[in-house]
């Protein structure tokens, strides 16, 4: 079972949905994104970003806490209330200590700040999509686990059995 979910991963791309208004930002997280094996999707808004997700299945959603209109703040509180199985990364160029506390304990997973290396975003990417993989597989297995018939597996011989 375990290797069918592995092979149906491989077989789908994580998808990413990247949020900043910034077009070099955006340009420039998507292809980092796909250099990683991931399938991106870069929108300019946090509106944009809600209409995809409501139309298409996201893994990991990158974003900007400066948007226009409503901040990403704002977005990362709706995403984790309509989807919390979508992790989020945030993307700032003004990080601070209490911006990172604030927004771990709204839900995001992690915090990358502007200007990044090209190399720490890659790596931060593919350790959420390793971390996502895992939470896809653990539930897989537990829904598994829920539908198997008998007692949990237990076999004997007797007739009392």
């Amino acid at each position: 079972m375990i290797e069918q979910a592995a092979v149906r991963r491989e077989a789908v791309p994580m998808s990413i949905l990247i949020v900043d208004d910034e077009s070099a930002i955006r340009e420039t997280c998507a292809a980092v994104a796909q250099q990683s094996g991931m399938k991106a999707v870069a929108v300019a808004t946090a509106e944009e970003a809600l209409d995809v997700l409501e139309h298409s299945p996201i893994d990991i959603l990158l974003t900007d806490l400066k948007l226009p209109q409503a901040n990403g703040l704002e977005l990362l509180k709706q995403v984790h209330d309509l989807h919390p199985e979508i992790a989020v990364v945030v993307l700032t160029q003004y990080g601070t200590i209490e911006s990172a506390v604030e927004v771990t304990r709204m839900g995001a997973v992690d915090y990358v700040t502007k200007p990044f290396r090209i190399e720490e975003l890659q790596s931060r990417l593919e350790r959420v999509g390793r971390a996502v993989e895992l939470q896809q597989e653990n539930r897989l297995l537990r829904e598994q686990l829920q539908t198997r018939p008998g007692f949990g597996g237990l076999i004997g011989v007797s007739m009392k059995m």
